[in-house]
Formats: C-alpha cells, structure tokens, sequence
C-alpha cells in the first residue's frame, strides 16, 4: 500500500510511528490515543463507551491536543527563548501530527484553533477564539459542503462553539467541570439522537469520572508509555480500571433512554429552547427553569 510503498521521509516516519505503537504490548490505547484508532479496541469495551456517553473522550479533541501542545511548550521554552522559532517548530509538528492522523477533522479543528490562536498572540493583536472557531467552521463547509454529515465534526464545533460562548460564566464558578459536563451534553442531544437514537441521561455524572481520569492519568500516561515502555504495566492498570468502570456502569439500562430520528425543526427549537435555559441558569432565574425543563421534556 501507499504507507509501506512510499519512500518519502514524512511516510518512513508515519510508518515507524504506527510500527513502535503496533509492537507494544498496550497497542490498542496508543493506537487510540495517538493515532485516532479506535480499531483494536475491544467490541464491548467501545459499545460501553459509547452507551455511557464518553466515547468523546476517546478520539483525539482539543482537550488531547492542549494537553500534548502544552507539554510541548513547556520543553521548548525550556531550550529557546525566541516566540517566532517556538511557534514555528510547533506548527511544523502539529502539522506532521495531522498527517500521522490522516488529517483527522477533530485535529484539524483543535491544531488550527491553536496555531492561529497562537499567532496572534505572538503578534500582540486580539481575536476571540470564538471567531478563529467559526471561521474554521465555514473554511471547512466550503471546502467539503458534506463534511456537515460527519458526527465528529458536528460534535467538535458545536459543543467547541458553545463551551467558548459561556466561558467567561462557567469561569466563574468553583464546579466547572460539572457545568462543562451539563451543558456538552445538553447541546449533544440532538446529535447523540439522530446518530445512536438514544441517550444516557446518567453521561453528565458519569463524564466527572471520566474526564479527570482520561485527561490527566490515561492520557498523559499513553504519551509517556509511546515514549519510555518500561511505564507500560503502569499505563496497563490503569486501562483496566477505566474499562471494567465502563462496563459496570454499561449495565445500568435504566436510564437510558430512546428516540426516535429528529427533523431539523424540532432541532432547531430544541436548540433555542437550550439557548434560553443555559442563560437562566446563569442569571439564576429557576422559574423559568423548570418551566423550560417541561418544554424540553415535551
């Protein structure tokens, strides 16, 4: 095939990359976590990801790409001092990284995010994150109209876009990672229906878990074990633990709950519906709330 064929120097490194990851005994999670291969993972294992609403956290999003860019400017700073070199050798390894991951479009979305983002900070200029999110989105539709099709591009912009809106309110408060889980999950209804016709009303609770051991252990550990495989049997613990979690919480049926396809219509009131109760939560008006909570349910 073209990978094994190819002797250009960016396929000999690919192809040395996916050999190291393929030859270590954890293969299936650094396929998952470096790659963006979730193909050796283990049939019921994925299905108990994806029924307990965190299969997110298990294709590479900007949460992986911050936690990998920010570990690489702390090396970099360490041994260079000029901002434009930095940024440079980070773009040139972002961009390598997208290639690795067959420009993978939750990626592409979080390596440019960054890497404009970057920019213009360099250049001492202000500009939202939020307009650098939304001129991505409209690049993207024009350059493939049917990518608006693709589930992982639906979930990377819109619960991206919408987290970005209430970052500064979300700020605020001591749980944010509580009200991060709530509102990903609320705006990622209308998806999660029309792609797997049923949601798990337990994901919130069960992405509070997930998301501080996926972030800061699981994957940081992937990364290390890539790098030094003596850490393996330490990065092996704590893939058991995570998988046996999942399949024990796989087993409560009892929340969840199934639809049938939604049209664009109750979609887009859905989403104005949503639009007006996450601003009452933060204005605290809970009235309205409950009232708002009764027109959901409807």
């Amino acid at each position: 095939n073209k990978l094994s064929n190819n002797t250009s120097i960016f396929y000999k490194i690919k192809r040395s990359i996916i050999n190291r990851i393929n030859n270590s005994g954890s293969y299936e999670y650094l396929n998952l976590f470096i790659i963006g291969n979730n193909n050796y993972i283990k049939e019921d294992v994925l299905e108990s990801y994806q029924f307990n609403g965190i299969s997110h956290l298990f294709s590479i999003s900007g949460m992986h790409i911050s936690i990998f860019t920010s570990a690489l400017l702390f090396i970099l700073k360490k041994v260079l001092n000029n901002k434009n070199i930095i940024f440079i050798i980070l773009f040139l390894i972002l961009f390598f990284y997208m290639f690795v991951t067959n420009f993978s479009i939750s990626i592409i979305r979080a390596s440019f995010l960054f890497i404009i983002s970057m920019y213009f900070r360099i250049k001492n200029k202000q500009l939202s994150t939020i307009r650098i999110l939304v001129f991505l989105f409209f690049i993207s539709i024009l350059i493939n109209p049917y990518i608006i099709y693709n589930i992982g591009f639906l979930f990377s912009y819109v619960i991206s876009y919408t987290l970005l809106l209430y970052q500064n309110r979300i700020s605020r408060y001591n749980n944010k990672m509580i009200i991060t889980s709530l509102i990903s999950f609320l705006v990622s209804i209308p998806i999660l229906i029309n792609n797997y016709y049923s949601i798990n009303i337990l994901s919130p609770l069960y992405n509070l878990i997930f998301i501080p051991l996926v972030s800061m252990i699981v994957f940081p550990l992937s990364l290390i074990t890539f790098i030094f495989s003596f850490v393996e049997p330490i990065f092996n613990i704590f893939i058991y633990i995570m998988e046996k979690i999942s399949l024990l919480f796989s087993e409560i049926r009892l929340f969840n709950i199934s639809f049938c396809h939604m049209s664009w219509i109750p979609v887009v009131v859905y989403y104005y519906f949503i639009y007006i109760f996450i601003n009452k939560f933060f204005l605290r008006d809970y009235k309205y709330i409950l009232i708002l909570v009764i027109i959901l349910f409807i």
